[in-house]
């Protein structure tokens, strides 16, 4: 048999797989409810036409397609630890919070709920007191009469907003000293850690030139897009395809037709790389299929503007970016699978999925991981300046992937000739079968 026509054959029973179909729907999902999430305010944005737009409470937002002009007067925001915006706004935080003894905090990336003991949420008030002068109850009443006053506009459940008012003899270094006292009590990445987020700043003129050079003209618009798609369809090729594959991969055993399959003429390198040939183009295909709407809605946003896109950028990211990470999930859970004839292969692929997630930066930093994170549309630097580091880690884990592969083909051949199982019982074929 043509090895060509071994893989179409083989792409055609994974094709008839149900878990195939749930990794289309996931995949699917992912590219719904994530990526064209995160892009459909953007492209609402490109409609106005407006370089600043203010709603209906008076906040500014600006378009990043539109290029700024030294009149515009209002160039943006970024993140700043403002003292006087941080204060008021974490003290809120902590108000609700405290109030119902349950604080948020992401030790993994993932939101987990703390409830204080007793002694613990004692001191979180007194820290409440201290930072604020008002007890969690002295201020229960002061929202209830904001309330009743200004129901339009204050509404309990968004009492996190409030700017509740700061002690006057408080410094800012007490304040913070509280904060991580508060941090050690609730734990890591809590409310209270990475106090730049409650505050911003007005960027400059030039700044916002830069960045608008960076999106439009050096990335063309698609390119940042495409780095956003890249990180949410890496997330589901760097654990879901081994689902596929450990199930592909033991179907002959489930069947009981395995020594059948041994006992077949093809070289063991031919079948085994049919098999994970069509497994990885089975699963990369729909990738390929996404990149077609997702750059035609950046093409018919943009054009708005008369900027142009690179059409092919979807297509360049997700054959540099997303084809390492599927080959290597599909060659290590292939491996582990026949090495142990079990379904380990999800277990390990999914605590390197895991682990992964959760030390890998959101953009940058892109070092040895097994799939590439870049959460936004910015960080066009830091992407530049990893480019290199980019290339080593792809480069890498196709090789990798390449050497799975082989020692798959090499394990393969030992079991057809009967040296990992012992001696093959011999198999009755009914007559009808073929």
């Amino acid at each position: 048999m043509k090895f060509i026509d071994l893989i179409w054959q083989e792409c055609r029973m994974i094709g008839k797989s149900i878990l195939y179909f749930a990794f289309l729907f996931v995949l699917l999902l992912f590219f719904s409810s994530q990526y064209a999430a995160d892009r459909a305010s953007d492209l609402e944005n490109i409609a106005s036409g407006n370089r600043v737009t203010i709603n209906q409470y008076g906040e500014k937002s600006i378009n990043p397609f539109i290029e700024p002009k030294e009149t515009d007067g209002f160039y943006g925001y970024k993140r700043a630890e403002v003292p006087e915006q941080v204060m008021p706004r974490v003290a809120a935080a902590l108000y609700k919070e405290c109030r119902d003894n349950k604080y948020a905090s992401y030790p993994y990336r993932f939101i987990k709920w703390v409830k204080l003991g007793k002694d613990k949420q004692e001191r979180a008030e007194e820290i409440f007191q201290e930072i604020t002068g008002y007890t969690i109850s002295e201020y229960n009443d002061i929202v209830k009469k904001r309330y009743q006053m200004h129901q339009e506009e204050i509404s309990e459940n968004n009492t996190g907003f409030y700017e509740i008012p700061i002690s006057e003899t408080l410094t800012y270094q007490q304040f913070k000293e509280r904060m991580l006292e508060l941090e050690e009590m609730i734990g890591p990445e809590s409310s209270y850690s990475n106090l730049e987020r409650y505050g911003r700043e007005e960027i400059s003129y030039e700044d916002a030139v830069k960045e608008y050079d960076s999106l439009v003209k050096k990335d063309k618009v698609s390119g940042a897009y495409a780095r956003l798609f890249c990180d949410y369809m890496g997330i589901v090729l760097a654990i879901f395809p081994a689902f596929v594959a450990v199930a592909y991969v033991r179907r002959d055993k489930r069947a009981g037709i395995r020594e059948l399959v041994y006992s077949r003429q093809i070289p063991s390198i031919k079948l085994i790389g049919a098999r994970y040939l069509a497994l990885v183009l089975m699963m990369f295909l729909p990738v390929l299929v996404l990149c077609i709407p997702a750059t035609q809605e950046i093409y018919s946003g943009v054009k708005l503007l008369g900027l142009p896109i690179d059409v092919l950028a979807f297509f360049k990211y997700s054959i540099t970016w997303l084809l390492p990470t599927l080959m290597f999930t599909v060659s290590l859970s292939y491996f582990l699978t026949e090495l142990t004839q079990t379904a380990i292969g999800i277990l390990v692929q999914g605590a390197l999925w895991f682990l992964t997630l959760i030390r890998t930066p959101l953009v940058g930093e892109y070092e040895w991981s097994f799939f590439l994170r870049h959460n936004s549309i910015g960080g066009y630097a830091a992407y530049k300046a990893g480019v290199n580091e980019i290339l080593i880690n792809r480069i890498a884990y196709v090789i990798v992937s390449i050497g799975l592969v082989l020692m798959i083909s090499a394990l393969f051949a030992r079991k057809r000739k009967g040296r990992w199982y012992g001696k093959r019982r011999p198999v009755k074929v009914p007559l009808d079968r073929q």
